[in-house]
């Protein structure tokens, strides 16, 4: 079921609970990284099972990454407004 999971793209508000509940223990652990890294190897050991770095980069990432080899030093973004 996760490994199938990657095809899409999970919303914002879940990455923002789980991040929000993995602060939560480590502020109740009083900063113990140990801890904490126990408790979410216990919540997300299903995904861990699955996870690879080979996974496709986001179409910003492959923009940098051409930039780079292409010897660009300097990139910078604007925001425009959408009509």
């Amino acid at each position: 079921m996760i490994i199938k999971g990657w095809k899409y793209d999970p919303p914002k508000a879940l990455s923002d609970v789980l991040e929000s509940l993995i602060g939560a223990v480590l502020v109740d652990s009083t900063y113990d990284f140990e801890q904490t890294a126990a408790v979410v190897e216990v919540v997300m050991s299903d995904m861990l099972d699955v996870l690879t770095t080979n996974l496709p980069h986001g179409p910003v990432s492959e923009f940098m990454v051409w930039a780079a080899t292409a010897g660009c030093k300097r990139i910078s973004f604007q925001q425009v407004p959408c009509f």
